[in-house]
């Protein structure tokens, strides 16, 4: 940090000082390193299973026929475009693994967490169903289910879930 001081004369002179940490950023700076991690990780697994730069052409290219690994391949890249701040594009990648077989029941999980990401809790309460319709149990959806419908307004119902 840079502070200017006036001397008797009437001049400015320039003083550096250190500039105090916020409390919070060695875990601002580990978080950061953990979803840089995490991100590099879906896009090696996304690479390793279809090839060096597929990644971003998952949805363009017709020689990338649907099997399990590309339902797979699709819900690890949603996070990678989440993270670059491509919603919309994110939102495509889980529309299209929700469509193809074999229906993952994260797949839908995940598609309604970004739903909740986007404001929009109906449609992530309904994405939590489909999710939880396909696995029984799954704790980590019924509790966010409750969220989406808390934060949707629906009180009644989302009380007692979340409780």
């Amino acid at each position: 940090m840079v502070a200017a001081t006036t001397t008797k004369n009437g001049s400015e002179t320039a003083s550096h000082k250190a500039s105090p940490m916020p409390k919070n950023s060695d875990r601002n700076a580990r978080e950061d390193a953990a979803r840089e991690q995490a991100v590099q990780r879906a896009v090696e697994q996304i690479e390793r299973a279809f090839g060096k730069g597929s990644i971003m052409r998952l949805d363009d290219d017709p020689a990338l026929v649907p099997h399990p690994q590309m339902v797979q391949a699709l819900v690890h890249r949603a996070p990678v475009l989440r993270a670059l701040a491509r919603m919309p594009e994110a939102l495509a990648g889980y529309d299209r693994a929700v469509a193809l077989p074999p229906h993952y029941p994260e797949a839908h999980h995940h598609r309604a967490v970004l739903m909740l990401d986007m404001q929009r809790p109906t449609e992530a309460a309904a994405g939590f169903d489909r999710a939880m319709a396909l696995r029984q149990p799954y704790p980590e959806a019924e509790v966010a289910r409750a969220m989406a419908l808390l934060q949707g307004g629906d009180f009644v119902r989302g009380l007692p879930l979340y409780e």
